[in-house]
């Protein structure tokens, strides 16, 4: 979850610093500022950095690190099926694949989602037993 949450941080990172994006008025996502967008993916990211560690509060991180690439999976599949049904606005013929990009990212988080926050062994994914201090 904190490699998720450095990546959305570096991503918000990139829509501020990067060059303009093409605008697809049917990529709703796109018609967002670049600050919004970037404040929206950096903290996500910072948020579930922070709620991490915490066996609760990481499910609520794991949400968060959600909403980002949602938002594009719904854009980019709107904006495909606007290319399919004739007539404006414009849509993009390569929404499909890239609503799949970022479905492939929601699957991911769902992946580590099931990772418990206390694992202390992440190579076997056990938990390491405490000894006890005599």
């Amino acid at each position: 979850m904190i490699l998720a949450g450095c990546l959305w941080i570096l991503i918000g990172l990139r829509s501020l610093t990067g060059p303009e994006q093409m605008m697809t008025p049917s990529v709703f996502h796109q018609t967002f500022p670049a600050e919004l967008t970037a404040a929206l993916w950096i903290v996500t990211g910072i948020a579930a950095i922070v709620l991490s560690p915490f066996k609760h509060a990481s499910e609520l991180g794991l949400f968060l690190l959600v909403i980002q690439p949602g938002l594009r999976v719904a854009s980019f599949g709107w904006a495909w099926l606007a290319d399919l049904i004739p007539g404006p606005p414009p849509g993009d013929p390569l929404g499909w694949y890239s609503a799949c990009v970022w479905l492939g990212v929601v699957a991911w988080v769902g992946h580590i989602s099931r990772i418990p926050a206390d694992v202390r062994a992440p190579l076997t994914g056990r938990r390491t037993r405490r000894r006890r201090v005599r």
